[in-house]
C-alpha cells in the first residue's frame, strides 16, 4: 500500500470529517479504503457508519475522522 494514499486519506477525514469508497476512489485511486483505515485505527480514531444509497438500496461504509487515539 501507498503510504502517500494513507496520508492523502488521513488528512482528508482530518479536513472533511469523513469518506466513502467511492469518494476515496475517486479522489486518491484508492481501491482498498477499508485496509487503509485498518492502518489508520493503529493511531486515529475512526468511526464506521454503514449507509444506504436510495437509489439502489445498497449498502457502504462512511469512515468518521473522531481524533487522536490516547496513550
Amino acid at each position: 500500500m501507498r503510504k502517500e494514499v494513507q496520508k492523502q486519506v488521513l488528512e482528508h477525514l482530518q479536513t472533511k470529517g469523513n469518506i466513502s469508497q467511492l469518494e476515496a476512489l475517486k479522489l486518491y485511486q484508492c481501491m482498498r479504503l477499508a485496509a487503509v483505515i485498518i492502518r489508520l485505527r493503529k493511531r486515529f480514531e475512526i468511526k464506521t457508519v454503514m449507509e444506504t444509497n436510495p437509489a439502489t438500496g445498497s449498502q457502504y461504509a462512511r469512515y468518521y475522522y473522531k481524533g487522536v487515539k490516547e496513550a
